[in-house]
């Protein structure tokens, strides 16, 4: 028997510092902990990628000098585009 494990799907990730864990799946039930572990896991191709962040909390990102390390770039029709938006918001 051989089991095998559908690839996470990356094109949504949710991200809270209080909730998450950095070794969960970036579900909306299991997220990822910290911004630069959801950037990390973005593959270099195409497309448009969305990191959810929870509401009210407060992230930091890339090193002490404010820089966060890009793997590769696109240009022209193959773009990549990563949005970061809030999810949880009180209503």
């Amino acid at each position: 028997l051989v089991v095998l494990e559908a690839p996470a799907d990356l094109s949504r990730q949710y991200v809270s510092e209080s909730l998450g864990s950095d070794t969960n799946p970036g579900t909306y039930d299991a997220p990822l902990k910290t911004l630069d572990h959801a950037l990390s896991r973005i593959p270099n191709t195409p497309g448009t990628f969305i990191v959810y962040v929870r509401y009210g909390e407060s992230f930091t990102v890339g090193d002490d000098n404010g820089t966060y390390p890009r793997r590769g770039s696109y240009g022209g029709s193959n773009i990549t585009s990563i949005v970061i938006q809030p999810y949880d918001e009180p209503k």
